[in-house]
């Protein structure tokens, strides 16, 4: 929703997720849940085959576990276009010295702060 709502004044688009967005959890060798967990959302590994923990943890909310799928495949390239997109931006704003006393948040107003 912020996205949506504040890119116009913040200057750039938000980030596309794609068939990521789905995912709560997206691993590449190894998935392992320790306890009582509960997920809502896909989980997913790819490369990987090892996913452990499910039982006792419950993948809940639509979700399901994909090990090595043509999700969990699909997953892993929207993540790494994510990432790439992400990364690849400029920050036009930093902040360096001594900024004592002021609280600056990442809003409309400063979208892109960034600490030198």
């Amino acid at each position: 929703m912020w996205g949506a709502f504040c890119w116009p004044a913040c200057g750039q688009l938000p980030v596309t997720l794609g068939a990521v967005s789905t995912f709560t959890v997206l691993g590449a060798t190894t998935v392992t849940n320790t306890g009582p967990s509960v997920i809502y959302g896909d989980v997913g590994l790819s490369p990987g085959s090892a996913v452990t923990g499910f039982p006792p943890g419950q993948v809940t909310g639509g979700g399901a576990i994909h090990i090595d799928d043509t999700a969990a495949v699909n997953a892993q390239s929207a993540l790494t276009a994510a990432y790439n997109d992400a990364a690849g931006r400029t920050l036009p704003i930093t902040v360096s010295g001594d900024i004592g006393g002021q609280t600056l948040t990442p809003d409309c107003t400063n979208p892109h702060l960034r600490w030198a």
